[in-house]
């Protein structure tokens, strides 16, 4: 970690009274302000060394007066303090484009597109004012793009503004402008219009799209002097619709002719949607892999692709992705349903022809084949919850829902997406009472004999997890080949070597074709009587919950990794069996934590999103704030110098730790205040550096000690930062002594080479045995 060029937090700015750092730039620093009637406002002030961009910055004062939009952000007042230009604005609470896509792209694709579109849209209505005005913006861009918390979408930055009546002209040579998004005629200081704006409107769409910007530099012709096009957006998701594609690539054509006429036709042509039935969240890392497969595929190498998983987890759907992505990039593609199709197959391959083969069989490729294998498994409650809210968006408390359709469908998508096209009316999701079955379901019975139905009956009354020598007892079938196939079906699941039903549904389905239901529930229920006489099988479920917990927070404070790993895992299998919410985030908040510890933070994010819903579910506001907590520090060391990471820790954090004097000394509270600065360092706010520090300490005199050093470690990052080497090395030595805290007296003494400018130390003993996946997560995590 490098020290950031922090500055000094001014007491006022004219009559205005600073109240903490929203962002800074290279030429100002933007304040949060109140006016007269304590309305926020943003204050814009020009630093003291960037006197060469006065007249940048009276442009946009004068510009932004003159302009009256929603999605324009409104001017307030300017004015000069100690010789500087300051400018007032509406204050925006949100983020700009570059941080809210990064977080558009945590969440289902389909709402990307979506809010793609509306984004778009609303930009072109700024666009269509401001060239009518006879203006062009000439800086459109991400950072330029804020997004507010209401959706609301407004474009900012004027400093840059081209009257296209003035008569004074670009000094020749002078780009203005971004790189990254600025069009070849700014470039090249060729002549340009509004059409430059649509330009950087495409290159905001690309990002949005992508995550990835279309261009990196200055060039924008190959070595044989062509125009040059950037990777279409499907390259890297195959699911992005081939309209919203195609309009996108047409704004960013080389030639501006080649682009829509004005902003108002790119307008209607973004509004333009087809719909598809209910989409799904969780599909983010799923398209990932196919589009890696396609680039694969591209570059001539011959590969299968086998979609795997249990049934009802759209293995078929991935198949369509595969063959329409190859056949949209002209690569040759062959789906294999049937063993016997493979055989001429086959022989294409023998004969040397490259081919993208996609099926969910194991065949017995050539060795020269590539195997690559797609895992498709059920949808957690955080994805649930973004699939309702996708698809319902005026539903209310979709965290609750989405457990109880968590409950019924065990999460596979097939189920989940029935349900939402059967109960969906006018944006609003409504579950009957009783939820009838859908007629989806009998799919997952074509093919079952009378003994596989009647011990997944028996599965069903046992009410929980259930030993297969239990099952045999009152069913008297062998239990094990069946249970394989009711696995595979996706109706049941094994946790810890007990099986049961994976949703409730299947419990409703199969009852109607029981001959004799309440004498199955009879004989299942006495022979778990038999085998454990004194606790029900909830009752011995969740104290098996309860002990795996204990186990992987005791395993990971004296460096039992893998046990502690493992017994985090284990803890949140059966806590899903529970159906009780509040265990269920518990061992999810434990695992996500140990995660973090470990470096394994996009397996964190999965676990922590699922808890967060589930705490809302339970109205349990201590744990969401633990929830929040964890997911802000996840952000840090996902990107630990990034502002636009610091920002979203501090857009998590800000609400949690209202009313946090009221309430004690918390833990949760403790680990907010910590991490909150943190962040506050990484953005220079000096302020809030020292207003979160000074609770941290004051908090962590009262939390156990590991969550104690936690903070401790915390701050030793955000002091290092603040280029206060002293207080870091403070900070940490009472870790680096716990010889009982391997891991975190490791983490302790990383820091300390930072400060001291020493090599990194290797993990200890602790750390034999250790996967690859997991030893390489360590090296790479955040000091």
């Amino acid at each position: 970690m490098q020290p950031a060029n922090h500055h000094d937090f001014p007491d006022r700015i004219g009559e205005w009274i600073p109240e903490r750092v929203i962002g800074r730039g290279a030429v100002a620093g933007v304040y949060l302000c109140r006016d007269a009637a304590g309305d926020e406002v943003a204050l814009k002030w020009m630093d003291a060394s960037m006197s060469i961009h006065f007249e940048r910055f009276e442009r946009e004062i004068h510009v932004l007066a003159r302009l009256d939009h929603p999605s324009i952000v409104g001017y307030r007042d300017h004015g000069v303090f100690q010789g500087r230009p300051f400018l007032v604005m509406d204050y925006i609470e949100g983020q700009d484009l570059r941080l809210y896509a990064s977080k558009l792209h945590l969440r289902p694709p389909a709402e990307r597109y979506v809010r793609t579109r509306t984004i778009g849209i609303a930009l072109c209505e700024a666009l269509a004012m401001l060239h009518d005005a006879g203006l062009v913006h000439r800086d459109v861009k991400p950072s330029n793009v804020m997004i507010a918390q209401d959706d609301r979408v407004v474009l900012t930055d004027f400093g840059v503004v081209k009257d296209t009546l003035d008569v004074t002209h670009t000094a020749v040579g002078i780009m203005v402008g971004t790189l990254a998004y600025a069009a070849p005629e700014q470039i090249v200081g060729d002549g340009i219009d509004a059409r430059t704006d649509l330009y950087g409107l495409g290159g905001c769409l690309y990002f949005t799209l992508t995550h990835r910007r279309p261009f990196f530099g200055l060039e924008r012709v190959d070595s044989d002097g062509q125009p040059m096009v950037p990777p279409s957006p499907s390259s890297f998701d195959p699911g992005i619709p081939p309209d919203l594609e195609g309009l996108v690539m047409r704004l960013l054509a080389a030639d501006p002719k080649q682009r829509p006429r004005n902003a108002a036709s790119v307008c209607s042509l973004l509004a333009v949607t087809e719909s598809t039935g209910p989409q799904l969240a969780g599909t983010a890392p799923i398209l990932k892999k196919v589009a890696d497969c396609l680039r694969l595929a591209a570059s001539g190498v011959s590969l299968l692709v086998q979609p795997t998983g249990p049934m009802g987890t759209r293995k078929s759907w991935v198949g369509d992705l595969l063959r329409q992505g190859a056949q949209r990039q002209g690569i040759p593609v062959v789906e294999v349903l049937e063993a016997g199709a493979f055989q001429a197959v086959r022989q294409r391959l023998a004969a040397g022809e490259h081919l993208l083969v996609v099926s969910p069989l194991r065949l017995p490729v050539p060795p020269e084949v590539e195997v690559v294998e797609i895992l498709l498994q059920p949808l957690g409650v955080a994805d649930i919850r973004r699939s309702l809210v996708l698809a319902a968006p005026l539903i209310s408390e979709p965290a609750a829902v989405a457990t109880q359709v968590h409950a019924l469908t065990g999460g596979l998508p097939r189920l989940v997406a029935a349900l939402l096209q059967a109960h969906t009316v006018g944006g609003v999701f409504t579950l009957p009472d009783p939820v009838p079955v859908p007629p989806e379901i009998d799919r997952f019975f074509e093919g079952l004999d009378i003994d596989e139905i009647e011990l997944l009956g028996a599965i069903a009354a046992a009410g929980g997890p259930v030993l297969a020598e239990t099952l045999e007892d009152a069913v008297q079938i062998p239990a094990e080949d069946v249970i394989e196939t009711l696995v595979q079906r996706g109706m049941v699941v094994l946790v810890d070597g007990r099986v049961c039903l994976l949703g409730t549904l299947f419990q409703t389905a199969v009852q109607a074709l029981l001959p004799d239901p309440e004498g199955l529930a009879s004989r299942i229920q006495a022979a778990i009587s038999a085998r454990f006489p004194v606790r029900s099988v909830r009752q011995r479920l969740l104290a098996d919950v309860r002990e795996s917990i204990a186990q992987a927070e005791a395993a990971m404070v004296t460096g039992a990794v893998n046990h502690g790993l493992e017994s985090a895992r284990r803890s949140v299998m059966l806590a899903q069996r529970t159906r009780d919410g509040v265990v269920e985030c518990e061992a999810s908040i434990t695992l996500g934590s140990i995660l973090i510890r470990l470096g394994l933070l996009e397996e964190a994010t999965r676990h922590l999103s699922n808890a967060t819903a589930l705490a809302h579910a339970d109205d349990r506001d201590d744990l969401r704030r633990m929830c929040h907590a964890l997911r802000a520090w996840v952000s840090l060391d996902r990107s630990p110098n990034s502002r636009m990471a610091a920002s979203d820790a501090i857009d998590r954090i800000l609400p949690m730790i209202a009313g946090a004097e009221t309430r004690g000394h918390q833990p949760e509270d403790a680990l907010l205040f910590a991490t909150w600065a943190r962040a506050a360092a990484v953005i220079s706010d000096v302020r809030s550096w020292h207003h979160a520090k000074e609770r941290a300490q004051r908090w962590a005199l009262f939390v156990a000690r590991p969550v104690r050093f936690g903070i401790g470690l915390q701050l030793a990052r955000a002091a290092i930062i603040m280029g206060d080497k002293e207080a870091a090395r403070a900070y940490v030595q009472p870790v680096l002594v716990a010889t009982d805290l391997p891991i975190m007296s490791w983490e302790a003494a990383r820091i300390t080479a930072i400060c001291n400018g020493t090599s990194m130390p290797s993990p200890g003993d602790w750390a034999q045995g250790l996967n690859p996946t997991v030893m390489d997560a360590l090296h790479r995590r955040t000091p």
